[in-house]
């Protein structure tokens, strides 16, 4: 397996697609409904292409302004989407990391238009995290200690309900079941992913027992709400300034796990743009760099860091197990695509914390 390969997270620049006819309607009346923004004024709307989710995204320039409208197809209830707003705002008012939500006719961020549940933001376009620079890295590393050292002090009502399990209950049956089933591999898991899965067979056992015999060295830190998804998609850059999206992703975790898991995945980036794969010293010590602007905004103890590689792996392996339960149970092979990411992930996370550990 090599490492350090670029992947669907190396690319630069989102894309976009022109939308239709219809949508272009829809969305316009919405925006001149319930926004007072005239659809006259509506240079172009423009689609993010991806997959389901951020296809629900869209991206509208006016004649004064580009916004970013978003069908929330994650939320069914309108109160729990309004708190998730809410705190995007009660976020952009102490750090300008974020978009802020822009409130419609009635004063409520959240818009209805049939059963749907939508949002609406500023925007600034950009490109992704690209890890162009050194200087890049250690801006992003300090934006993401100062977002979770705001998110210390979020208030109760804001606080997200949704509880990450990083060690889910069912871990051992799912991989019991995985290796049991080995001569179905190729109808669970599909012709592409089955040969990948046998290459990799001792390096997901092992990483199991890694992450058993280290489950309470884990537990031991503290839970607060943080951003568990700072993958190179998620962070914007606009002429260094950064913004962060997908605030979906605010959850109850340990920070060790989601600052374990951005930095292996902001290295990564980082690493396959500097060309970087043949050089694990530099990458060791430019992680290690990263790991010191972050912690300018947001200190950990000596315990905390040596638990940070631990918390890296069992973040990686918590979205393997995800991956292998939807094949198994579900027949639902749609993220299968990202499985062999993540198994690069945890040999690529040995080389990124090797000077931290």
């Amino acid at each position: 397996m090599k490492l350090f390969q670029p992947d669907i997270f190396s690319v630069p620049f989102p894309a976009f697609v022109t939308v239709t006819d219809d949508v272009f309607s829809k969305i316009g009346e919405l925006l001149e409904q319930q926004y007072d923004i005239k659809t006259n004024a509506i240079r172009k709307i423009e689609q993010v292409k991806g997959n389901e989710i951020n296809s629900n995204n869209f991206k509208v320039e006016t004649d004064s302004m580009f916004l970013f409208v978003k069908r929330n197809v994650l939320h069914d209830n309108i109160y729990e989407l309004t708190r998730m707003l809410d705190l995007t705002n009660w976020l952009q008012e102490r750090m300008k990391a974020f978009f802020k939500i822009i409130p419609c006719n009635n004063g409520s961020l959240v818009s209805q238009q049939g059963r749907a549940l939508w949002s609406v933001s500023e925007f600034i376009p950009g490109r992704y995290f690209s890890g162009e620079s050194i200087d890049e890295l250690k801006a992003v590393g300090h934006s993401i200690g100062g977002m979770h050292d705001v998110l210390r002090d979020i208030p109760s009502h804001l606080c997200p309900k949704k509880k990450i399990k990083l060690f889910p209950i069912d871990s051992e049956k799912i991989i019991d079941e995985t290796f049991s089933r080995r001569e179905e591999w190729v109808d669970v898991f599909g012709e592409d992913l089955a040969p990948i899965i046998e290459d990799n067979t001792d390096l997901m056992l092992s990483t199991c027992a890694l992450i058993n015999s280290n489950k309470e060295t884990i537990f031991r830190r503290q839970t607060q709400t943080c951003h568990i998804d700072l993958h190179p998609h998620n962070i914007f850059v606009n002429d260094g300034v950064i913004h962060f999206i997908d605030l979906d992703s605010l959850v109850l975790t340990k920070p060790c796990v989601a600052i374990g898991f951005s930095i292996y995945k902001l290295m990564k980036q980082y690493s396959i743009r500097q060309k970087l794969v043949d050089n694990p010293s530099k990458i060791a010590e430019d992680a290690r760099g990263f790991l010191f602007s972050l912690q300018e905004k947001f200190a950990f103890s000596d315990e905390e860091i040596r638990v940070l590689y631990l918390s890296a792996i069992a973040e990686i392996f918590r979205r393997i197990l995800i991956i292998l339960r939807l094949s198994l149970y579900e027949n639902n092979k749609c993220w299968n695509f990202v499985l062999p990411i993540h198994l690069s992930g945890i040999k690529e996370t040995e080389i990124i914390f090797s000077a931290i550990k």
